[in-house]
């Protein structure tokens, strides 16, 4: 029987099926709420960010949502604010050219 909070040394700190144990987890979903990141948080337990996302979502925690920009249609294209200029958000963005704000 392992301690808590001891790493099995025959495991080298890698968890199996069971997956990480829940105390692990809440520390990590404790971090991740600190630090309102994903990225920041993985790099501390030295995972990506999507190994950190589907960690935290398989044990159903709330993640916070993206907010996305707000689109303007212009002649059926859609467009978003981006550093001043319009840019297309669908299609082929290399055809498009940005168009800057009066």
């Amino acid at each position: 029987m392992i301690e808590p909070g001891k790493v099995d040394q025959r495991s080298h700190g890698r968890y199996g099926r069971r997956g990480l144990p829940a105390d692990v987890v809440d520390r990590m979903y404790r971090d991740y709420q600190r630090l309102k990141s994903l990225s920041k948080t993985a790099a501390i337990y030295g995972r990506t960010r999507q190994a950190m996302w589907e960690i935290l979502k398989t044990r159903n925690l709330q993640l916070r949502t993206r907010r996305f920009r707000e689109k303007i249609v212009h002649n059926g294209e859609a467009y978003t604010l981006h550093k001043g200029y319009l840019r297309r958000t669908r299609g082929d963005r290399d055809a498009s050219s940005p168009r800057h704000l009066d």
